[in-house]
């Protein structure tokens, strides 16, 4: 099971030592992965993204900052290829990041 503490107080650190270089009040946050990451925990049928405790804890270190998560789990996907689709994900989705206006 993956550790919320573990991400979000390394994630809350890199954040407060880099605040002046923020431009706005608000971090929006790629998770990126598997099953996991979509939320399913291993061997139950217990769906519960990890993003929201992470935005929670991030919420109480920083509360001036709004954070906000785009889940991007895909259940099954790994990353060597074949069958991994971890690589061709990532450049769609890079692609149509860079291709939004305020990025």
């Amino acid at each position: 099971m993956l550790n919320i503490s573990a991400v979000a107080r390394p994630l809350s650190r890199l954040i407060l030592k880099n605040l002046d270089m923020l431009i706005t009040k608000s971090i929006h946050i790629l998770c990126f992965g598997d099953s996991l990451t979509a939320g399913w925990m291993s061997g139950t049928m217990i769906y519960h993204p990890y993003n929201e405790s992470m935005v929670e804890k991030l919420q109480k270190s920083l509360p001036t900052i709004d954070f906000t998560t785009d889940v991007q789990g895909l259940p099954g996907d790994q990353v060597a290829s074949p069958p991994g689709r971890f690589v061709p994900r990532m450049g769609i989705l890079c692609k149509y990041i860079s291709s939004l206006s305020y990025y």
